[in-house]
């Protein structure tokens, strides 16, 4: 695991970005524009993500369209250690149910997880200090090896409530984030972000 540090500073990370192949996996950017327009109004936070450059513009676009624009600040090609530092930094995180995710998985910070197109409670990531949040459609998740970008329109995704994360985010700000109990999940995550913890430890 890694551990927390603190800064005067209290910001979110934001998953925004997850590899091309992986982008059905979370809401849109028209969702993450409104959302970070939310989180200024009804919260202290600041927002910060990271990506590389095949994702450097997308993010941009992002960051042009948003009320407040110094509220984001976004890290381009960063390193493990600078993605280690930003992570164990934060407040919390907010991710969809993707690589990235994994990886704010390997600090004990709090974790939004959007699911949909996915189902959390099998795909991970894998972590006591999570909350999933879904849109609960009939057709969700219908991710599936044979179908693996789903109908890419990410509905599921997108209706996503974000009263519910402005809500959890006031919970993470008063440390009262619930924690999840697998051992009451009749599902079984995979074993990726087991596997991570284990390479981060060593």
């Amino acid at each position: 695991m890694w551990d927390r540090t603190k800064n005067k500073e209290e910001y979110i990370v934001i998953n925004m970005v997850s590899g091309f192949n992986e982008m059905h996996k979370i809401p849109t950017s028209n969702y993450f524009i409104e959302l970070i327009n939310k989180i200024h109004i009804e919260t202290d936070y600041t927002v910060k993500s990271y990506c590389f450059d095949n994702e450097r513009e997308y993010l941009e676009n992002i960051h042009n369209a948003i009320n407040c624009k110094d509220k984001l600040h976004i890290i381009n090609n960063p390193n493990l250690s600078t993605i280690k530092g930003l992570i164990s930094g934060a407040s919390g995180g907010i991710c969809g149910t993707t690589g990235q995710g994994h990886i704010m998985a390997l600090s004990d910070i709090p974790i939004i997880v959007l699911s949909g197109v996915t189902e959390a409670l099998e795909s991970g990531p894998y972590s006591k200090n999570i909350n999933i949040l879904k849109h609960n459609l009939e057709c969700s998740p219908c991710y599936q090896e044979s179908f693996r970008f789903g109908c890419g329109k990410v509905h599921c995704m997108n209706g996503i409530n974000q009263d519910l994360i402005i809500t959890d985010l006031r919970l993470i700000k008063t440390n009262n984030f619930p924690s999840f109990d697998w051992k009451q999940s009749k599902k079984k995550p995979v074993i990726i972000s087991k596997i991570l913890k284990i390479h981060a430890t060593n």
